[in-house]
């Protein structure tokens, strides 16, 4: 898991400094960060894992990918002045 935490803030870290980078051009740069989604990763992962995560997910349930898409098309279609943004798309996973 530390690996995967290291990546997932690297991530963060360079949405950031490319959206400074591009943002004269008009370029909007933001990154999705995910709760449980059903994929295929999910579906092959341990119940007592997949358990686990919904335990700390107030909502309780597995996002569908579609979920996740329509945050994306928000992002790309209706914020445009939004950048450098990490949108939190995980359940509220990330709030308490």
């Amino acid at each position: 898991m530390s690996v995967y935490a290291a990546t997932k803030c690297g991530v963060i870290g360079l949405t950031k400094y490319v959206a400074l980078e591009f943002a004269t051009q008009g370029i909007r740069i933001n990154a999705i960060a995910p709760g449980l989604t059903l994929t295929e990763m999910v579906e092959g992962a341990p119940k007592e894992a997949v358990d686990a995560l919904l335990n700390i997910t107030p909502m309780r349930r597995i996002a569908d990918p579609a979920e996740i898409a329509r945050d994306i098309v928000y992002l790309l279609a209706d914020a445009t002045f939004t950048t450098g943004a990490t949108w939190m798309a995980d359940g509220g996973m990330a709030v308490p």
